[in-house]
């Protein structure tokens, strides 16, 4: 996934999937003009020439995208359709291939395949077969804020996490240095005593701020599983760690590993 989605990508995507094909083809060219090595853009070039029956194009558009990302399995798959569609069957026995060697499961790629014996038309200029665009692998480029923002959104993950660990650092001094006042108040039952030595080390303001980054680093973690599309699973450890503030420990754990 890129570091900072192009202006005009996001559109794009929008555009090929409300199926205005035409939009879409001016959308991505946009911003292949300034970032001609975006894969998602020249991927969503290739499929709107191909919905719009521009076979020759769309092959070329097609075969940039998979030189630029051999190992991307949307563009080897949509290539697969593509071809499949345009009636050249051997390129797209070959590119079902590809997909299935770098994802053995794909089940798009799976079901092309028991169709690959059938012949497709021939005549493109009057059966070109329009594949529905709920058939095709639009890139997918999370959620749009996150991806602007590029290593922003790692650093504000990174704080959270620190600004939380240093939250319980500070309160679990101020607790040790205060054990000697909290066991003269408890014995001699004076709750103002008590009170006054818990506000020294833990006063409102902190209270105030150790609940947001209890809840800052729950919520940052459910929007980069979202943006990512990473297993929620993870939450099953976050969320009580950070109930019981030790999410800064779980979150650098799952962005060192968890992350996609």
């Amino acid at each position: 996934m890129s570091e900072q989605v192009p202006v005009g990508l996001e559109q794009a995507t929008d555009l090929i999937n409300a199926g205005n094909y035409q939009g879409a083809l001016e959308a991505s060219r946009t911003v292949l003009m300034s970032y001609p090595e975006n894969i998602s853009a020249k991927l969503i070039e290739a499929i709107a020439l191909s919905q719009m029956g521009n076979t020759r194009d769309a092959s070329e558009a097609f075969q940039v995208a998979i030189q630029l990302d051999p190992t991307n399995v949307k563009a080897n798959f949509n290539a697969a359709v593509h071809e499949y569609n345009a009636g050249n069957i051997e390129v797209a026995q070959g590119l079902i291939g590809r997909v299935l060697e770098l994802d053995p499961s794909h089940a798009g790629a799976k079901a092309l395949q028991d169709k690959v014996g059938k012949p497709a038309p021939k005549d493109m200029a009057s059966a070109y077969q329009r594949v529905p665009a709920a058939d095709l692998e639009v890139p997918y480029e999370g959620i749009a804020f996150i991806e602007r923002m590029g290593k922003g959104w790692d650093v504000i993950g990174w704080t959270l996490s620190l600004i939380s660990f240093a939250t319980v650092v500070y309160v679990t001094a101020g607790f040790l240095h205060s054990m000697p006042t909290l066991t003269n108040a408890a014995q001699g039952q004076d709750m103002k005593a008590m009170t006054n030595a818990v506000n020294a080390f833990m006063p409102v303001w902190l209270q105030v701020v150790d609940v947001f980054m209890r809840l800052g680093l729950i919520v940052w973690m459910v929007m980069d599983i979202l943006h990512r599309r990473a297993n929620f699973l993870w939450l099953l450890l976050h969320i009580p760690c950070s109930c019981i503030n030790f999410g800064f420990i779980s979150q650098p754990i799952y962005m060192f590993f968890g992350r996609k």
